[in-house]
């Protein structure tokens, strides 16, 4: 029961005060649990259906529709078919229109229920390496509620993760709970796709390399 909760006309002078709440067995002290910690670090504007994103380049009908089946098929492969290699790889030089396919994949990808999560770098706000992985998590959080538990608890018993290096990040907060989701019968499902646009356009060559190493080892891993 909320504190005073039955009182009427009452005046209290000085004192301190904490927020704390108690909702599904998860302790919430001034609205900073694990999930808004991740939040606060991730940037909300990188996914393909942000606000920042409403006028973002799209691939116009009958255009593109090899490359966009291709993409497709590679996510959502056909029944019986063997399963397609974990990493696509898209390339060119600029302005040929890769982020309009991406941003036209994400959305049909979304429309299939079979979009995990999507980053699309850009110079203009949105290159900064540290918020990648942060936002990847946050964005699967939000599409599957065992995960978002499961990361609520670690980030809650380890808030120093946030700040950690991404291949630590991405260990922590995307291979083990993953795999522990898989032992425990509650997988996310055999193919999810998540989608990384504008690699070129994140802030430092290193970090871009970081980001493939980190992909690649975890896809090298099974």
């Amino acid at each position: 029961m909320p504190f005073l909760a039955s009182s009427q006309n009452t005046t209290i002078n000085g004192g301190s005060f904490a927020d704390q709440t108690i909702n599904n067995n998860v302790l919430v002290t001034n609205g900073q649990n694990g999930i808004d910690l991740l939040l606060a670090a991730s940037n909300r504007d990188a996914a393909h259906d942000s606000s920042a994103r409403d006028y973002a380049s799209r691939c116009h009908a009958k255009t593109r529709e090899q490359q966009i089946e291709d993409f497709v098929y590679w996510a959502v492969p056909s029944a019986g078919a063997d399963d397609p290699l974990p990493l696509f790889w898209m390339k060119g030089p600029a302005g040929v229109g890769k982020s309009a396919i991406a941003q036209t994949c994400a959305e049909k990808l979304k429309e299939l229920g079979k979009l995990g999560a999507s980053f699309f770098f850009s110079l203009n706000g949105r290159d900064e390496a540290a918020e990648f992985i942060p936002t990847i998590v946050y964005q699967l959080c939000i599409r599957f509620s065992d995960y978002h538990d499961l990361i609520e608890q670690r980030i809650r018993h380890h808030k120093a993760i946030i700040g950690k290096t991404m291949a630590a990040q991405f260990e922590v907060l995307v291979v083990e709970p993953l795999q522990e989701l898989e032992k425990a019968g509650k997988g996310i499902g055999k193919r999810i796709a998540i989608i990384v646009d504008g690699l070129d356009e994140c802030n430092s060559a290193d970090a871009q390399c970081k980001i493939i190493e980190t992909v690649a080892a975890a896809a090298r891993n099974g």
